[in-house]
């Protein structure tokens, strides 16, 4: 190799060395770089995260390990637990046990509209909130309404948080239903709450609410991750106001500032609620700026507890704040007004005035009699737990001189009705709207969407009454139920004790009526001598445990009238105690030791119900028991034969078809009579008495009167007549000269008028 070889060689080992070194250099200045580079970028992504959380995994759960969770704790308790890793704050839920009753699987959770009693002293929304908050994209769960409460009106909403004040309702609220249906509501909020409350936030005191009601079924609840796009800001410097006592017809106003950012839509407002013509708020729009300062004036335009809710709507979110306030009248003013004279009565216009009402009964042992009280609305008696009633003898041992405390005055409801009427009595004797009346005039009272226990002399409108009473138009809807615990359950009044001349008049019950002993449509019991009961129907299920039950009413120890009156309730007899000696009957269900002196008259009157018993005797009028004589009397009585088939004695049978025909109004209306009408969509086609009495003539006995019947298969007119015209049951006008064996019609013209006869031949 030559000298220039050999330096070559040297310079390219060199030089590679050199590369290499250089190489190496570069790669550690560059892996220090990158090293760097990476921490760096890694300390801004930790910084941006720290700023801006990650997006939340979705969660789950499908409560089959629910009973587990919150240890099998029912409704009456607060519960917090744990779901599937995610904290819950739960008021008036409970798992459901029912495997018939599930959304999905066989476990879910019911969430109750209304709690029963309970020890604890909570007092919230029913609800079921998360407690950890979370950066939530959508809420979504499976829903189906407890198969008792399919008809529920109780609705529901879904609300998010971010500050725990101001709950934003997200879509539309909603009511479950008899199929599995699901709810899901788009949020997109980091670092927030969700909840399932009532729409009306209603609360209960947990120590005095009396059932479970309004049960929903939830299932298969999922929280997906949040996206990151919201925008909107809605919310309120207040999460609720509340007025204090305000008297009646001033004002108070109180303000607050709402906040409201790139809202999706133009915004609304609204005063919405049981109270909410109490409540006005201005300005009536919002403004172009961010915030606006909302005042709200409470004027109160009844007494007692006021709620609403001020409700701020955008597109599909809103914000709520509950308002409230407790009205009070001006000192001396008693209940909402009035004087209590037949020209001033007493006003009775909301719940407050019936607990007033009840209290000075009670308390002040005030009788009210020759007073007067006029209803001026219909009342809800929602937020009244357990009304005493109006009237009565709880508490109290029967040596004391004022035992009985009774309502003594006339009540008018000026046909308004009460609703949500709520009351549990045990071991406590005769309840109702009223317990105890004496000489008492209650009229024009209509209950509905109610539940009556007492022990003993259960009722609608009155417990027990003594004395000579008047219960004129009352009426009782058909979701009432009425129950005793020992004895005596009527639709109208439990029964009527020492007095006479009493009378029950244009009054007809639809409730459930429910009795260990004695039952009655319209009353259970009657003791009074005299007692006329008149123009009333009952068609709601009469269900009798042990002993007597009737139509329209139930047992009677004394004489008694019952003039144009229907029974189309079905009657059911389940004699626990198997005693032949029971009796019942669509009208009048048992008379025992009734005195020969006393008469029992039955009337114009007929049953179309169902007539169940498994022991004793039904008749579909009345059957006659133990009294002293012969002293009844049934007279154009009928049976529907196709609902309640047999042969009866004193008893016409027809079918319903027949019943619906307009000639048997006229049978029912024997002489100068317009008491039997049809009303369109009224008793299932049936005729029903009307209130107008003024041409209900009945000839007094002895009076003259043109009478037919037939001979030899002609009709005989006894007395002097223009024309007759003939009719058969099915209303075709037949010969008159040649009738075979039947029930007919007979219309009589005299003088210018008509009468109608029946007549068989």
């Amino acid at each position: 190799m030559t000298d220039y070889h050999k330096e070559h060689s040297f310079r390219q080992g060199k030089l590679c060395s050199l590369n290499i070194k250089y190489t190496n250099l570069i790669t550690k200045q560059t892996r220090n770089y990158m090293k760097h580079l990476f921490l760096s970028l890694f300390a801004t992504c930790l910084a941006f995260a720290c700023m801006h959380p990650a997006a939340a995994q979705d969660w789950t759960y499908d409560f089959e390990d629910f009973t587990q969770a919150i240890n099998a704790q029912g409704p009456k308790r607060v519960i917090d637990a744990t779901l599937n890793g995610v904290g819950w704050h739960m008021y008036g839920v409970r798992d459901n046990y029912d495997g018939t009753d599930f959304c999905n699987g066989k476990g879910s959770m019911r969430l109750y509209g209304e709690m029963m009693s309970s020890s604890s002293d909570a007092d919230e929304p029913i609800n079921f909130t998360l407690s950890e908050p979370r950066s939530i994209g959508t809420f979504e769960f499976k829903m189906r309404a407890n198969s008792n409460w399919y008809n529920t009106n109780t609705s529901w909403i879904t609300q998010y948080t971010t500050d725990g004040d101001n709950w934003i309702t997200i879509g539309d609220e909603f009511a479950a239903g008899k199929d599995v249906e699901t709810v899901s509501r788009t949020i997109n909020m980091h670092n927030c709450r969700v909840r399932i409350v009532r729409s009306d936030y209603l609360t209960y005191d947990a120590s005095e609410a009396l059932a479970f009601r309004d049960i929903v079924n939830i299932d298969d609840i999922r929280l997906s991750g949040y996206d990151g796009s919201e925008s909107t800001q809605l919310s309120a410097d207040v999460s609720s106001l509340d007025f204090g006592e305000v008297i009646k017809d001033e004002q108070k106003t109180l303000s607050f500032t709402l906040t409201h950012i790139d809202l999706p839509a133009e915004a609304t407002m609204s005063i919405e609620g049981q109270a909410a013509s109490s409540f006005t708020f201005t300005p009536q729009q919002l403004g172009d700026a961010e915030s606006d300062v909302i005042s709200v004036t409470c004027q109160p335009l009844q007494k007692g507890m006021l709620k609403a809710v001020f409700t701020v709507r955008s597109g599909s979110i809103s914000l709520q704040i509950p308002l409230s306030a407790y009205g009070r009248m001006p000192e001396g003013i008693r209940f909402s007004g009035g004087t209590g004279t037949a020209e001033d009565p007493f006003i009775i216009s909301d719940a407050t005035d019936l607990e007033e009402l009840s209290d000075n009964v009670e308390n002040n042992k005030e009788s009210f009699a020759g007073q007067y009280f006029l209803m001026t609305s219909d009342i809800d008696m929602s937020n009244v737990a357990n009304l005493r009633p109006i009237g009565n003898n709880f508490g109290r041992s029967a040596d004391l001189p004022d035992f009985i405390r009774p309502f003594s005055g006339t009540f008018d409801g000026a046909g308004h009705t009460i609703r949500n009427l709520q009351m549990e009595h045990r071991n406590e004797l005769f309840g109702g709207l009223f317990g105890i009346i004496d000489n008492a005039t209650i009229k024009n009272v209509n209950i509905d969407n109610s539940d009556i226990y007492i022990s003993v002399g259960a009722a609608a409108i009155v417990g027990a009454g003594t004395g000579k009473c008047s219960i004129v138009n009352c009426h009782v809807g058909e979701n009432v139920s009425i129950t005793n615990g020992s004895y005596y359950a009527g639709g109208i009044i439990g029964g009527l004790l020492q007095g006479d001349g009493s009378t029950i008049a244009d009054c007809t019950n639809a409730a459930t009526v429910k009795s260990i002993n004695i039952s009655g449509g319209i009353i259970a019991n009657n003791s009074q001598t005299g007692l006329t009961i008149e123009r009333c129907g009952s068609v709601g299920n009469i269900v009798e445990a042990n002993s007597y039950t009737g139509g329209i009413c139930g047992y009677t120890t004394e004489g008694l009238t019952i003039n144009d009156c229907y029974n189309t309730g079905k009657i059911e007899l389940y004699n626990n105690q198997q005693n032949p000696n029971i009796f019942g009957g669509g009208i009048l269900g048992a008379a025992m030791e009734v005195s020969a002196y006393d008469n029992i008259t039955i009337t114009n009157c007929y049953n179309a119900g169902h007539l169940d018993y498994d022991y004793g005797t039904m008749h579909p009028i009345f059957v006659f028991q133990n009294t002293e004589g012969n002293n009844y009397t049934i007279v154009n009585c009928y049976n529907a034969t196709d609902i309640a088939p047999g042969g009866y004695a004193m008893v016409d049978q027809l079918t319903t078809a027949q019943m619906r025909l307009p000639v048997f109004a006229d049978m029912l209306n024997e002489y100068e009579r317009s008491v039997w009408q049809f009303e369109e969509g009224v008793n299932n086609g049936l005729p029903v008495p009307t209130g107008g009495a003024a041409d209900k003539i009945v000839p007094a006995i002895g009076q003259q009167k043109t009478m037919a019947k037939i001979v030899n298969g002609r009709v005989v007119v006894e007395g002097s007549y223009d024309s007759i015209t003939v009719y058969d049951i099915s209303g075709q006008q037949v010969d008159a000269n040649a009738l075979p064996d039947g029930l007919y019609i007979v219309k009589i013209t005299s003088n210018g008028k008509t009468t109608t006869q029946k007549i068989m031949k």
